[in-house]
């Protein structure tokens, strides 16, 4: 009898990427024009997704040239290669989601924002659940995920802050920690 592997569900922005995938798009919209800033403020009003949404689709982000965990990916890569599921969750918009799923070719589905739904803390959780039930092993790297690691059968902690290494440590067991 084949044991089923529990899914490991990785964020991407500070996790998978040592970096936020938001900013740095705002950063390469102004690089190209600094007129750019005035469309920013009329993309505010509308949320925190829409505005999401608006910039992945406006900025043109350079994906395989973004500061990636190596250690982290391989550690995931050979976790895929274990037959374990891996899904990509983040707070990041679907564009560029699905651009550094694709890129590093490792992820089974991609969970992201869209341009209603902001996926941080519970709204990702509940978003998790929907997709792939309530098993899973999450990685995180912020206080943001204490709702997600609160749920999730084990925690990956990438950089965290030894205070919040030592919360997540109360009530969940840690598969890795990557500094």
């Amino acid at each position: 009898m084949t044991q089923e592997k529990v899914p490991l569900v990785v964020d991407l922005d500070g996790t998978i990427v040592n970096a936020d995938t938001l900013v740095l798009s705002v950063l390469e919209l102004l690089r190209k024009s600094p007129l750019n800033l005035l469309r920013l403020f009329l993309w505010l009003p509308a949320g925190r997704a829409n505005f999401k949404r608006n910039v992945s689709l406006q900025a043109d982000l350079p994906i395989a040239d973004l500061p990636y965990r190596i250690n982290l990916l391989q550690y995931l890569e050979a976790q895929k290669e274990t037959g374990r599921p891996i899904i990509l969750a983040t707070a990041a918009h679907i564009t560029i989601a699905n651009k550094v799923a694709q890129h590093l070719d490792i992820f089974d589905s991609v969970i992201a924002t869209d341009g209603n739904i902001n996926l941080k803390g519970r709204n990702k959780l509940e978003a998790i659940n929907r997709a792939i039930g309530d098993r899973f092993v999450y990685a995180g790297d912020s206080k943001a995920d204490l709702p997600i690691w609160r749920f999730a059968e084990a925690a990956i902690l990438v950089n965290v802050k030894p205070a919040l290494s030592k919360r997540v440590c109360s009530f969940t067991k840690v598969e890795a920690e990557f500094t």
